[in-house]
């Protein structure tokens, strides 16, 4: 289940940035807590793999957050997500799949745009990116950001 995240869940979290050895390898459990508490998110969600979507447990296998800087000058409203790793496992994919999904809706639900920050996004069984692209996102030459969610690819020229 996809719950808000709880100060008891940095602990998790952190075994999860360890195992991903994410941001950095080498970084102590301190700077790991650091890193996923700097900054006051908009949105911070966890997939607890609980049994039962009542009662919040432990066994915290991944994170999405999301911030809302200010609206552009051209009225673009920006959601950035900045933060998002799967603990590693057999259901790493479906989890992140599914922390994704619930960040696009929340996002488009209240007419905004997703940034994802590429180098927050962590996961050891697939490639981050290609799983943004598989949602729709497009990534600017030279960028260091994927923008979506936007139109999926012109499929035109594949018929």
């Amino acid at each position: 289940m996809i719950r808000d995240r709880l100060p008891r869940d940095l602990g998790p979290l952190v075994d999860v940035l360890r195992l991903l050895e994410h941001p950095g390898p080498g970084w102590s459990d301190a700077r790991r807590r650091s890193w996923l508490t700097a900054g006051p998110p908009d949105v911070a969600w966890v997939f607890d793999q609980a049994p039962v979507s009542v009662t919040p447990t432990d066994n915290v296998a991944g994170q999405v957050r999301l911030r809302r800087p200010a609206r552009t000058s051209s009225g673009d409203d920006p959601w950035l997500l900045d933060q998002f790793v799967v603990r590693p496992g057999d259901h790493e994919v479906g989890i992140a799949r599914f922390l994704l999904r619930e960040a696009v809706r929340h996002v488009t639900d209240r007419d905004g745009r997703l940034v994802v920050d590429v180098d927050s996004c962590r996961l050891s069984s697939t490639d981050p990116m290609s799983l943004l692209e598989r949602r729709g996102f497009i990534r600017p030459d030279g960028s260091a950001y994927a923008l979506g969610p936007l139109a999926p690819p012109d499929r035109s020229a594949d018929k």
